[in-house]
């Protein structure tokens, strides 16, 4: 509906100020290939830039169609669990305002969920049939391994122990499949063939880079984007290698706005400043960041293992979503349209009504609300589905799991190992209040949602025969010595 309504696909900063830049700076030169963020999804662009001259509609329609590709995906794969829970998150997760505007905006969170999803649902296909362990297979799913991790770096974890959560998978099903099994070396093979190359070149070019650009995180340091988690009293330590920066820091942070983006900015300021002051110093501003932050983590470890926890918290709640969520203005004339050129065009409602027809104003008068009735629903399922009492409902349920760990589906112990890796890097790497577990929602949702239903239906059963004992204890004894 977006689409049609504006013409033409939306952009973000990160639009603007990222990725539709790196695409032209491809076009130019392959070189600085591995020196951007996503670049993948840089390329991506690029590709229609060169042959259509257009950043923006063309890839807006190529991720709403990957959208609905993807929404297929989970529904087959999780249609034999539970085909009303497959169905519901399907919807919920993209047909949602979340997946509607991050499929016509210019950012990779499309691209990175297609690819999540694809590279479960080969891992799967091994875990569950022996035909699909072969070289080929493997080597498929490492080329979606390798595209996701140049898509979302804070993806690597996940996409280099595939092949453990695989023989784990397999390993619970039976005794005969060992460590030495054939079948499983030859996928594992051709899914590390590619993988390991990839992820060796980008370590590699991350050490060499210059300050700006880094595929590891915008400041150029493998800690950078970890700076978000950071409370201002992580850096109350002494015996710091650098102890004027230190005290920098101590000040840059407790006149910064507090939020995790104004902490990070007020820190690469400060970090700035300080190597300004001190040429001698020979090191960028993110090698130098990695530096304090690890000095911080041994020094004064307790602010930095507390805000990993409380950040794995705001992860699991979804806290970035869900503030989307309750701020989103769906009026079309809140939002950014872009030229062919990825130039912002400040179209806008009162533009549109004001530029001659009748028409044109009845159609935004659809559009609104239809889309006022439809955010005021999903609004209500997200309130459900980012609610603390619904998010950790997950911890007892996770007990019930591994009590029923060998009965358990292939889909749902994969599902679990792979929100566990992708949420633990998250605790780490992750601003909370951004969009990184887009690609890992419709897993998490569906393991909450079964691991809920399995424990309540576990309890009921409990519940059901305690009661009938104390109703119908007699009865209840002959039935137990007639099954036996």
């Amino acid at each position: 509906m977006l689409y049609f309504v504006l013409g033409h696909g939306l952009i973000s900063t990160d639009g603007q100020t990222r990725y539709i830049p790196q695409a032209q700076q491809l076009a130019q030169s392959s070189s600085h290939f591995f020196t951007q963020i996503g670049p993948f999804y840089s390329t991506f662009l690029m590709l229609f830039g060169k042959f259509t001259h257009d950043y923006v509609t063309g890839p807006v329609i190529v991720q709403h169609i990957l959208g609905v590709i993807t929404a297929l995906l989970v529904f087959f794969y999780f249609r034999k669990i539970n085909l009303p829970m497959a169905i519901a998150v399907a919807v919920i997760v993209y047909a949602g305002l979340f997946a509607l505007f991050i499929e016509h905006y210019v950012l990779r969170e499309a691209l990175a969920a297609f690819l999540m999803i694809s590279l479960v649902f080969l891992v799967t296909l091994a875990a569950k049939d022996t035909k699909y362990m072969r070289f080929v297979f493997g080597l498929l799913t490492g080329l979606i391994g390798v595209l996701l991790i140049l898509t979302r770096i804070e993806l690597v974890g996940v996409v280099i122990l595939v092949p453990v959560i695989l023989f784990i998978t397999r390993k619970r099903d039976g005794l005969s499949f060992h460590f030495r099994n054939k079948a499983f070396w030859k996928w594992t093979g051709g899914y590390y063939l590619l993988t390991f190359v990839v992820v060796i070149i980008v370590g590699t070019m991350n050490f060499i880079t210059p300050n700006q650009g880094s595929l590891i995180s915008p400041y150029g340091s493998y800690t950078g984007i970890a700076y978000f988690n950071l409370k201002p009293d992580a850096f109350n330590y002494e015996g710091s290698r650098y102890p004027e920066l230190l005290k920098m820091y101590q000040a840059a942070l407790k006149n910064s706005g507090g939020t995790p983006s104004e902490n990070v900015a007020a820190i690469e300021e400060a970090t700035q400043e300080y190597l300004d002051q001190h040429p001698e110093i020979e090191l960028t501003v993110g090698k130098l960041m990695d530096r304090m932050y690890f000095d911080g983590l041994t020094k004064n470890p307790a602010p930095f293992l507390w805000s990993i926890a409380t950040n794995l918290g705001n992860q699991l709640l979804g806290r970035g979503e869900a503030d989307f969520m309750t701020q989103i203005n769906i009026k079309m004339g809140n939002l950014t349209v872009v030229n062919n050129n990825g130039v912002v065009s400040g179209v806008t409602e009162k533009d549109n009504q004001s530029s001659g027809t009748g028409k044109t104003g009845i159609l935004w008068d659809i559009v609104n609300l239809i889309s006022r009735a439809y955010s005021t629903v999903m609004g209500l399922i997200y309130r459900v589905l980012f609610s603390a009492a619904f998010t950790w409902l997950l911890v007892p349920s996770l007990v019930f799991m591994f009590f029923k760990w060998k009965k358990l589906p292939a889909e749902i112990i994969i599902s679990f190992f792979i929100c566990a890796i992708v949420f633990a890097t998250l605790a780490v790497l992750a601003n909370p209040i951004h969009r990184f577990r887009y690609p890992v929602d419709p897993l998490m949702y569906f393991l909450q949602l079964y691991l809920i239903f399995l424990m309540a239906k576990q309890l009921y059963s409990w519940a059901s025969r305690s009661i009938r004992a104390r109703l119908h204890p007699v009865k209840l004894s002959n039935d137990i010595n007639d099954v036996s």
